[in-house]
């Protein structure tokens, strides 16, 4: 852009150049210290809520890359290279309130430099600097930001190299890092959202941006920041259709012309019809009004016609067809309409009526009377409400429902028992959530989709949807029992995941909350969804059911709590209830109980039973808090002479958190002590519990000298004798570089001691791989824990914050769980990392197989990681064909298909589905458990010439199915393929 036509904000902060003039030469050529830039958008309620740029500086490391806490800067500048033709920076908020602080306007260069800027590690909006923008022009206008921050030092004059930060913004529409896009709808609902008090201003997820609201009105009406109104966004909606230019200019329409809009049957027989105008129409005589058969070119005798009054409504009275039981019109038949020189093409819907029997949430279908009807995309549409209900529809030829209307019934849902048996000499009865009902003679009932007739007296199920007729009878019932419950921390697109990690793919299922049909975006943190997979056609259906009860635990009985009054059974249909136990769930049982009851308030989920599914609350071993740790040094454990505590251990940590933790605690204050082995199994040994393995319970812990200063950690009864082995023993040197687990509670006291026992790395580990070789192959997950101790000074990071480093792992200690996933390493020695290979393997499933006149492949299209993808092949010659598993080498540079590998029996694994768990994402092939991993994909290959991508669930018992392992010598699968069904 011409420089010209741009202006520039320029400050020089004087005392930034005397800095850097008095800085030592050694001390310039350092390393400097590394920050991130920290830019958020949004709105400003210190400044009248204007709209703009919220700036600052977050994540100071040092030279090691170690975070340095509580730096004070020196004063910087912050350079923002702009478009002043789109872009207009407003006077600068100094959210700080700094003393030093400037900002001038310079008639250069397009920038602004904001001076005198300082802080410390700003954590929210009131400590940064705001920058008010107001965003002019067209909405096709793209202008980016570029943020710099220049002269950034501490106290210590040391440099803060800080990188620069970019911002994309355009009118209706603000995206960060080279992003753009046109204003949607979405923009416009949110900003209406906003005005209704239903968003926030902000611009994450659920909150509205108010920079794109703030700049959609007309340019001529641009003054400052404006906030937003209902006139903004009907200017946005207005562009949305095209009746506002890209300057949010109003666009005269042009003046329609006469036309017909519509023409309909008033009679059954189709001999009256009613023929809509856009607008009025001085006089019509039966002459000028033609019908005709488009297909048959018949032609219909008009009778007479009649105007209405307005002249955009005329009646057209037809001939009568002498042929008795035929239609003057027919139903799915194209008549050609002519009123003057205006023409319509007419189809006469045809009817049907009755009750939706299934439906199709994906493919937006209704099926009634066995004929199947498609919903259109504009229409909005409760599937899961309709299903069952009586409706009248009006349809095309093509089966496109064109007007449905429903019949006004009563609907009842809950949970329904049969108290009185059904039969063809008596209707029966049932209770729905408690309330009685008579049944119809003419009852019609459906179990998960199959209909079947009602069970006899004392037959319950889980969730029913009943239709009432007029005398308020039950004629038609759709229920479904579930076979198990998922609790929700949080979800991920399709997928629901729980505390412990467990994902289940909702994608298709019918989800209901209340009666109504919610997605999966609509679920909410601890919501219990009940669920079973077979009904839908496969999909699976979804309640979601929300009865809690909150108090204290005033009895506790073998099989059942009581709280405020009443008895709570707590093992139920779904088995015995749960809680959560750090993040793992466990079950619940009379101890567990009883430790709740000593915790103060619980709060209990139940089932539509009245059965506990779920519980929370406080005990004395639950809810506390349990970390990681490195053993810095060994534990030294010894009894003080004459002093009956149990003996003592002195222990110096550094926790995950990098918190040292020196302690000394005598041991017969711990509540639990556990000892995992390398594969994860814990033997568990609980104060007030029983001894595993006997009757005896355990009184407390203490220590026992076995002599050459070596002791163990010992169970004793009340009568203060040991029981059974010891549990830990301890020397001078068997501790030291090892991970244990500590539990505390909120004064800080350790309760609880879990010893780890670790794995030795047999091959060297590189940054980017996913599995560690330890004996058996170990899956890393990005968030373990790794402690790094291959030099003096330990350091904590997770596995996914390593990739950027240049070394390879030569020696480390890998500590695994039951599940074969890595939760802890400790690295010992380093090596230098090799350089990266060009070529990358994928996992994928041929679609399409090209070959040369000499056979050899050069092209393939194959499903990977989901998306089905054409490759050109470097001339090879493979048997391989459709639908096959294989390994993809592609070269990285190129795209260019390198090799086309047979996975080998280790590597691919084919057998017919004896077990499915669907929350776990695992089946059971061959007697061997496969976990289909959080990135795998499901196949449907058993129609090879269109092979689909499923969900998990789409997997049935007695599938064939081929699992292509993400690696070898592990039961994590990539790709899960149905090749046959039973």
């Amino acid at each position: 852009m011409d420089k010209t036509k741009r202006t520039t904000l320029k400050v020089m902060l004087f005392i930034v150049s005397i800095i850097f003039c008095l800085l030592p030469t050694n001390l310039l050529a350092s390393t400097p210290y590394t920050a991130s830039p920290l830019v958020k958008i949004g709105k400003n309620p210190n400044y009248n809520n204007s709209a703009g740029l919220f700036i600052g500086i977050q994540g100071i490391k040092n030279q090691l890359g170690e975070p340095v806490q509580g730096i004070n800067l020196g004063a910087y500048q912050i350079e923002i290279d702009y478009n002043p033709a789109i872009v207009t920076i407003l006077d600068v908020r100094d959210e700080a309130e700094m003393d030093n602080f400037t900002k001038s306007i310079v008639d250069v260069e397009s920038k602004a430099y904001i001076a005198g800027a300082t802080d410390s590690e700003p954590v929210n909006y009131d400590s940064l600097v705001f920058v008010p923008l107001v965003v002019n022009g067209s909405v096709k206008d793209l202008t980016d930001l570029t943020i710099r921050f220049i002269g950034v030092v501490d106290t210590d004059l040391n440099e803060v190299s800080i990188p620069e930060y970019h911002l994309n913004l355009q009118r209706g529409k603000v995206v960060n890092q080279a992003t753009s896009g046109d204003p949607s709808i979405s923009d416009a609902l949110a900003g209406l959202q906003y005005l209704g008090n239903n968003r926030a201003p902000g611009v994450d997820e659920g909150q509205v941006n108010l920079i794109n609201m703030g700049s959609i009105n007309p340019l001529e009406n641009q003054v400052g920041i404006v906030e937003p109104n209902v006139k903004d966004i009907i200017s946005l909606m207005q562009y949305l259709v095209h009746t506002r230019n890209d300057y949010f200019e109003q666009v005269t329409p042009q003046a329609n012309d006469l036309a017909i809009t519509s023409v309909s049957a008033l009679t059954n027989d189709g001999r009256v019809l009613s023929i809509e105008f856009n607008k009025a129409i001085s006089s019509v005589n039966k002459s000028e009004v033609k019908i005709v058969n488009s297909t048959t070119l018949a032609r219909i005798g008009v009778e007479s016609v009649e105007l209405s009054h307005d002249g955009k409504t005329l009646e057209v009275n037809l001939y009568d067809n002498p042929t008795a039981g035929n239609f003057v019109i027919e139903y799915l038949t194209d008549y050609t309409v002519t009123v003057k020189n205006l023409s319509f093409t007419f189809l006469r819907p045809a009817f049907n009526y009755g009750r939706i029997r299934d439906i199709d949430v994906n493919n937006r279908t209704i099926s009634m009377n066995g004929l199947t009807f498609t919903i259109p995309t504009s229409t909005t549409f409760d599937f899961q409400a309709s299903l069952g209900a009586k409706v009248r529809v009006w349809y095309n030829r093509n089966y496109e429902a064109r007007n449905i209307l429903f019949e006004n019934e009563t609907t009842v849902t809950g949970k329904l028992d049969v108290i009185k048996t059904h039969n063809p000499y008596e209707n029966g009865k049932v209770t729905v959530d408690g309330v009685e009902y008579d049944l119809s003679n003419n009852l019609v009932f459906y179990n998960n989709d199959y209909s079947n007739p009602i069970g006899s007296e004392g037959t319950e199920y889980d969730y029913a949807k009943v239709f009432l007729d007029t005398s308020g009878k039950i004629e038609f019932i759709l229920s479904y029992n579930f076979d198990d419950l998922f609790i929700v921390k949080s979800t991920e697109g399709n997928v629901a995941i729980s505390y412990d990690n467990g994902e289940l793919d909702l994608e298709d299922f019918i989800i209901v909350k209340d009666g109504k049909t919610i997605s999966v975006s609509d679920l909410n943190q601890d919501d219990i969804v009940f669920f079973e997979t077979s009904s839908n056609d496969g999909d699976g259906i979804a309640e979601v059911y929300n009865n809690s009860v909150t108090g204290v635990i005033e009895t506790v009985y073998s099989d059942r709590i009581k709280i405020g009054g009443i008895n709570y059974n707590w093992d139920g249909r779904f088995g015995s209830a749960r809680y959560l136990d750090g993040n793992e769930f466990d079950c619940f049982d009379t101890d567990k109980a009883e430790a709740f009851q000593s915790g103060g308030p619980v709060t209990a989920y139940l089932n539509r039973y009245g059965e506990i599914v779920y519980l929370i609350g406080t005990g004395p071993t639950l809810n506390l808090n349990t970390l990681s740790a490195y053993n810095v040094e060994n534990i030294t454990a010894y009894i003080e002479s004459g002093i009956p505590d149990g003996g003592t251990l002195d222990i110096e940590l550094l926790n995950e958190d990098g918190i040292n933790v020196t302690k000394s605690l005598r041991v017969n204050t711990l509540d639990k002590v556990t000892v995992t082995t390398p594969a994860g199994n814990s033997m568990v040994y609980e104060a007030n519990d029983y001894y595993p393995g006997s009757t005896i319970e355990i009184a407390e812990f203490a220590l026992a000298d076995t002599g050459s200063s070596t002791f163990e950690i010992v169970a004793l009864d009340r009568n203060h004798l040991q029981i059974g082995e010891g549990i830990k023993g301890l020397t001078p040197d068997n501790t030291a570089d090892t991970v244990i687990r500590y539990t505390f509670d909120d004064s800080g006291t350790i309760i609880g001691l879990e010893f780890l026992t670790s794995h030795p790395l047999m091959a060297p580990l590189e940054l980017d791989d996913d599995y560690v070789t330890a004996g058996n192959k170990y899956r890393l997950q990005p968030n373990t824990v790794v402690y790094d101790a291959s030099n003096e000074n330990i350091s904590i990071s997770t596995w996914s914050e390593l990739a950027s480093n240049d070394y390879n792992i030569l020696e480390a200690d890998i500590y695994t769980d039951e599940d074969y996933y890595v939760e802890y390493l400790v690295i010992k020695q380093t090596g230098i990392r090799q350089p990266a290979s060009q070529i990358t393997d994928y996992n994928a499933v041929l679609t399409s197989v090209l070959r040369n006149p000499d056979d050899e492949v050069v092209e393939i299209k194959a499903l990977v990681n989901g998306t089905e993808n054409t490759y050109l092949v470097n001339n090879i010659w493979r048997s391989i064909c459709k639908g096959q598993s294989v390994v993809l080498s592609i070269n990285n540079a190129s795209g260019l298909v390198e090799d086309i590998i047979t996975p080998t029996p280790e590597e691919l694994f084919t057998g017919v589905v004896v077990g499915i768990d669907v929350a776990d994402r695992t089946i059971i092939v061959n007697g061997l458990q496969f976990k289909l991993i959080s990135s795998g994909y499901v196949y449907n290959a058993m129609d090879i010439s269109a092979i689909t991508v499923e969900p998990f669930r789409t997997i049935d018992l007695g599938d064939t199915v081929e699992i292509l392992l993400d690696e070898e010598g592990t039961f994590y699968a990539e790709v899960i393929t149905i090749i046959d069904s039973f």
